[in-house]
C-alpha cells in the first residue's frame, strides 16, 4: 500500500483528538510543545523511612526518639519519578523488621502532630503471620498507585498519605485521613473503597483507629469504626 498525505490524514482521528474550536481560538502553535517526556501527577507526594536504628536531625524535635530516626526520602510529581524510587525502595518482605515506609502528601509529614492529621485517625489493615509478606507488598503497591493516581475518586480528598510497617508479629498498612467524623460519608467509603480496589475479602476487617486516642490507648480503646 502507498502511504500518501491524505492516508496518513484519513487514519488521523484529529478531530476526535483535538478540539477545532479551542485550535481556532488559539491560533498557530508548534509542532512540539515544551515536555520533558514526564507525565504529571495531581499534586506532589513525598516518601519517608523509618527506622529505628538511625539517629539524625530530620523533623525538627531532639526530644523524640523516633521522629530522629525518620528520614525523608524524596518528593516527586510525576509517575516516572515515582517508578524511579519504586525501583530502589525495597519491598516490605525484603525490609527490615520495625521499620516503615511511608508515602505524604506534599507538605505534609508522616506524625500525629502535622496539623493536617492532627484531628485525624488511620484506615489500618493488620496482617498476620499466615498472611506471605508477598501479599502484602502487592496490597501496598496497588494502594500506593491508587493513591497517587486519584483512582480513590472523592474519598481520596479526606486522605493525607499512608504508612506499611513491618513488624514481628504482623504487618500493617495504614492509610492516613484528616478526620475521625463518621458523619462525614467519605470516611465510610473511603474504607469500602480501599477493600474493593485492592480485592480485599469480605471477611477481613478493617480498622479506623484515632490518632489522638491511640497516643492514649495504644490498643482497642482507639478503634471508632470498622468494616
Amino acid at each position: 500500500m502507498h502511504i500518501t498525505d491524505s492516508t496518513l490524514t484519513s487514519c488521523i482521528p484529529w478531530d476526535d483528538i483535538l478540539q477545532p474550536d479551542l485550535i481556532a481560538e488559539a491560533g498557530e502553535m508548534p509542532a512540539i510543545l515544551n515536555w520533558d517526556g514526564k507525565h504529571p501527577l495531581a499534586r506532589t507526594w513525598s516518601f519517608w523511612y523509618f527506622d529505628p536504628e538511625i539517629k539524625g536531625e530530620n523533623l525538627g524535635s531532639a526530644d523524640s526518639g523516633w521522629e530522629q530516626s525518620i528520614v525523608k526520602i524524596g518528593t516527586f510529581s510525576t509517575i516516572e519519578d515515582f517508578w524511579s524510587y519504586i525501583r530502589y525502595i525495597k519491598p516490605i518482605s525484603m525490609m527490615k523488621t520495625r521499620c516503615d515506609i511511608c508515602l505524604f502528601k506534599g507538605g505534609i509529614q508522616p506524625k500525629w502532630e502535622d496539623p493536617a492529621n492532627r484531628s485525624g485517625a488511620r484506615w489500618a489493615l493488620n496482617f498476620d503471620k499466615n498472611t506471605p509478606t508477598t501479599m502484602v507488598d502487592t496490597h501496598w503497591l496497588n494502594l500506593m498507585m491508587d493513591l497517587i493516581g486519584e483512582n480513590l475518586g472523592e474519598f481520596g480528598e479526606i486522605v493525607t498519605g499512608a504508612i506499611v510497617n513491618k513488624r514481628e508479629r504482623n504487618n500493617r498498612v495504614g492509610v492516613w485521613i484528616n478526620t475521625t467524623d463518621l458523619r462525614d460519608p467519605r470516611v465510610d467509603g473511603l474504607g469500602r473503597k480501599i477493600k474493593e480496589n485492592l480485592e480485599i475479602p469480605p471477611g477481613f476487617e478493617i480498622q479506623l483507629q484515632s490518632h489522638e486516642l491511640l497516643a492514649k490507648y495504644p490498643g482497642g480503646k482507639s478503634i471508632i469504626h470498622k468494616i
